[in-house]
């Protein structure tokens, strides 16, 4: 079963399955080109941070491999299942890429994208089901604690909580400033970076 969102770059899909199984299929003839395995469901989508690509499991690690070949190039673990999506952002001022992701933990987590490092975390209410959206410098996630989490992208420190009254069960996005989100109370809201 596969309910994790597909990917794609250079003629290539990458997507996870409920059985850990990570493809990379060709993107015009659907043939498998390499096969990852991770040792739990894979449910968010994957993200690329220059030759990786890197997703996490319901097995609480986070896994980076190679784009081009499926060969593992780093894992971190986190204390929690993994069910959002990985997002993958680059300092403006020559910094490195980062990754971002949440955990069941109750912690959204900022990695080193080359080295898997943790740069820091961000603690939650509750289990963080979606992926991050980062603009502006900022990146703003949600939770099954009811609250959009809004944190400096570079340092994690906390900017502010917006409080949207229900569980938000996925993916933050941010455009023009503005940061949209559904969740469990049946709406869609828009609320000011």
């Amino acid at each position: 079963m596969v309910v994790a969102s597909a990917v794609i770059r250079d003629g290539k899909v990458y997507v996870g399955c409920k059985e850990g199984d990570f493809f990379c299929l060709d993107l015009a003839t659907g043939k498998e080109v390499w096969k990852a395995k991770a040792q739990g469901a894979i449910d968010g989508a994957a993200a690329f941070a220059g030759a990786k690509v890197i997703a996490g499991a319901q097995d609480g690690l986070v896994y980076a491999w190679n784009a081009a070949t499926g060969a593992e190039v780093w894992k971190f673990e986190t204390e929690g299942e993994i069910h959002a999506a990985a997002n993958v952002w680059t300092p403006p001022e020559g910094g490195k890429p980062r990754v971002y992701i949440g955990s069941y933990d109750y912690s959204v987590y900022c990695l080193d994208a080359e080295t898997g490092k943790k740069l820091w975390a961000a603690e939650t209410g509750y289990y963080v089901n979606g992926g991050a959206a980062i603009g502006e410098g900022l990146v703003v996630f949600g939770g099954c604690d009811s609250v959009l989490h809004v944190h400096d992208a570079v340092t994690g420190e906390e900017a502010r909580q917006i409080e949207v009254g229900s569980y938000i069960g996925n993916n933050v996005a941010i455009a023009d400033g503005v940061i949209y989100v559904s969740h469990y109370g049946n709406r869609v809201g828009a609320y000011s970076l």
